[in-house]
């Protein structure tokens, strides 16, 4: 997938004054990748990266009107009127929706759709796994989510004793660190690729094995998630 101007990347940069060809700024100096916010950063960024891909290395340069002109938080060696150049090196791309390959895996549950939103017919009369299982049924082209990763995600979630949604987070994603949730959440979404959609059936042993009020879950009731993987960074 390409980037989009409110697109979030992680990326390696280094950036140049095109007056003096002083270096400013570089994640590689520093070691760890860059996540960014593109409708945040100068306009010359935002219309470089837009159209960008994961691994590709993107030249951008850009006039000061387009660059720190006037900004103040900008480094001391800049000045108003200076070119700036970076190289850009494109490590993943936030999404909106799954994209990637369709998948045809066995499930012990029923998938469809309604609205726009994927939906889930659980079988309520059956046992439920007594063991975490985690399939894509698409899968992305982006890199696999890290077990530290910041993770944006947008999922919706059934109870396996009921039958019912209980938890609707497909119309507005949330993010946090992946190593902060549910155990098997966590489990089930480390190592899928960023732009897949993951079905998650999880056993109380990894989920709610006391209740919950929020979401509401009784004591040891499986649940059954669908989530797309928007974007993932290993950046904190």
């Amino acid at each position: 997938p390409a980037a989009a101007a409110d697109s979030v990347i992680e990326a390696h940069y280094v950036g140049f004054n095109g007056r003096t060809g002083e270096q400013f700024g570089s994640s590689w100096d520093q070691g760890t990748p860059a996540m960014l916010a593109l409708p945040q950063m100068v306009e010359g960024f935002t219309i470089g990266m837009t159209g960008a891909k994961p691994g590709q290395r993107v030249l951008i340069a850009m006039p000061g009107s387009q660059g720190y002109d006037g900004v103040p938080t900008r480094p001391e060696s800049v000045q108003d009127g200076d070119t700036l150049v970076f190289v850009v090196d494109v490590v993943a791309v936030s999404v909106k929706d799954a994209v990637g390959a369709a998948e045809a895996p066995q499930l012990p549950v029923t998938l469809g759709e309604a609205e726009g939103k994927p939906t889930v017919t659980i079988d309520t009369a059956s046992t439920p796994p007594a063991e975490l299982v985690a399939v894509p049924v698409i899968k992305g082209a982006q890199r696999a989510v890290g077990a530290d990763d910041y993770v944006l995600v947008k999922y919706r979630m059934y109870s396996w004793k009921t039958g019912e949604l209980i938890d609707d987070k497909f119309a507005a994603p949330v993010a946090g660190q992946i190593n902060q949730t549910l155990e098997g959440f966590k489990q089930g979404i480390v190592g899928q690729p960023i732009g897949s959609r993951v079905v998650l059936v999880v056993p109380p042993k990894v989920g709610y094995e006391k209740p919950s009020q929020n979401p509401p879950v009784e004591a040891g009731d499986t649940v059954v998630y669908v989530v797309d993987i928007l974007f993932g960074s290993a950046v904190a």
